[in-house]
Order: C-alpha cells, then structure tokens, then sequence
C-alpha cells in the first residue's frame, strides 16, 4: 500500500480498487485504511531518509514513535509536577478570576528544587520508566525487522 501511494501519489491511492484482493469482489483500498502509517513514511522518504526503502522506514516509524511518546509523557510528568504549578488548586483559581485578576496567582517555583534531584525530574524519569515497560505501550512500539 505505501508503495503504491509513493508511486502513484494521494489522489489515486484514495480512487485505488485493488481487484486482486478477496477475489472475484475486490477491495476500494485508499476508502477502507486508516492511511497515517502511509503517508507519514512517502513523507519521510520524500523528506528526510531519500535513501532508505519504503519497507524499513515502515518497520521503524513505531519504534520512532514510541520514543517520542517516552519521551512527551516525561516532559508532560514534569511539568505537572513543578512545585510552582501544584501549590494552587482549582477553588483559587476561580476565586482569582471572581476577585478580577487577569491571571491567577501562580507561586514561582524555588531554584533549589529544581535541580537535577528535584521531584519533578524523578517523577519525570519515573513516568518514562513506566512507559518504557507497560505491555500495551511496548508492543506497540518495537521495530519489526
């Protein structure tokens, strides 16, 4: 299918009525997929691995995504994290907006705590360590070479 999609481009792969699939009925291919796996590698073969084939760009692309995913869901356990921005709750948020301040008060965080052993870093790693070993995640995301 990404074959077909990098030789004949998008608008006959979504017209494309592979007749030789479930044979005598045939199968209108570019209407049944989800295409995101396609098309995001003819755009990375196209934009930044010219050299590589259509078939290890496919087998790599969950493992590429699985890192970033890793990698968001750590940035995401820090932010939320950040002694600054968990010093406030929901009832002074609203009383900040009811009391007419533009923005609520938020606490700046202290320069001690965000050092390399802070809690936000360890929890940020531990939410990548998590995702690096939770099932549903990991056999998603291993390349299939």
């Amino acid at each position: 299918m990404t074959q077909y999609l990098y030789s004949n481009g998008w608008k006959k792969f979504f017209t494309w009525f592979d007749y030789l699939v479930w044979y005598p009925l045939g199968r209108p291919v570019g209407t049944t997929i989800y295409p995101g796996m396609q098309f995001t590698a003819v755009w990375i073969k196209d934009f930044v691995l010219q050299e590589w084939s259509l078939n290890d760009i496919c087998c790599y692309i969950p493992a590429w995504f699985g890192v970033m995913a890793t990698f968001m869901t750590g940035c995401l356990a820090y932010e939320c994290s950040i002694p600054g921005n968990t010093q406030s709750n929901l009832l002074n948020y609203l009383m900040d907006i009811v009391k007419g301040h533009r923005q609520p008060v938020v606490h700046p965080p202290d320069k001690n705590v965000l050092g390399l052993h802070s809690p936000a870093t360890e929890c940020a790693l531990f939410a990548m360590a998590m995702m690096a070993i939770v099932p549903a995640h990991l056999m998603r995301s291993v390349s299939m070479l």
